[in-house]
């Protein structure tokens, strides 16, 4: 129910944020965007090898509701491809694992709301994940595994970044920190690794 609750919030958000003018300030906007995600499983380092980023890709819609002329709240609705590449130290092994999530960014943006010319802009806030399928590739071989039993179902991260807009077109840059471990909690045992996600993105926005 609460996750119900929490995307019928944000589709709402977004579905209003037409241009709408109050003032000469742009009150509401929103668009589509696309981007290029690296991301890796923290704090497996000593216990697997060497980890190495995952390339991954987000794409989605966002809003932005205007509280005054230079804040306001960045809303978004995402499918992101998240994982990790593990490297054995002591074989030829390599595990790609491969995370899908529905995630729901809510972000304090500062910045114009109205410009005349290119202007920047940052983004802060938590997000809110779901995951909807999770699957290993071990290589040499190719074998799959479905290991969204394995997974934690649901992460909660901070999202710091930044970047310029010119017209219609934004480009962002962004960084996001997962706090949740990604080992279900039966599976976990005292001083284990706790595995969590850490996202860089780089995102390309269209303002219709």
């Amino acid at each position: 129910m609460p996750r119900r609750r929490t995307l019928a919030l944000v589709v709402c958000l977004i579905a209003c944020a037409g241009p709408v003018h109050a003032q000469g300030v742009a009150a509401a906007a929103g668009g589509v965007e696309v981007g290029a995600a690296w991301s890796k499983f923290s704090d497996l380092e000593s216990s697997v090898g060497a980890i190495d980023h995952r390339p991954g890709f987000l794409i989605g819609i966002y809003g932005v509701s205007r509280a005054t002329e230079n804040a306001g709240l960045q809303t978004e609705l995402l499918f992101v491809r998240r994982g990790s590449v593990a490297r054995s130290a002591s074989s030829s092994l390599t595990a790609t694992e491969t995370l899908d999530y529905l995630q729901i960014p809510l972000l304090l943006r500062i910045g114009p709301a109205v410009a005349r010319r290119p202007t920047l802009f940052a983004v802060v806030g938590p997000a809110f994940s779901y995951l909807l399928r999770a699957r290993e590739v071990v290589s040499p071989g190719g074998s799959e595994e479905d290991i969204k039993s394995q997974v934690t179902g649901s992460d909660f991260s901070v999202v710091l970044g930044g970047g310029f807009r010119a017209g219609r077109l934004e480009i962002e840059g962004r960084y996001d920190h997962g706090f949740r471990n990604l080992v279900v909690s039966a599976d976990r045992r005292p001083g284990d690794p706790e595995p969590k996600n850490r996202t860089v993105a780089v995102i390309a926005r269209v303002r219709l």
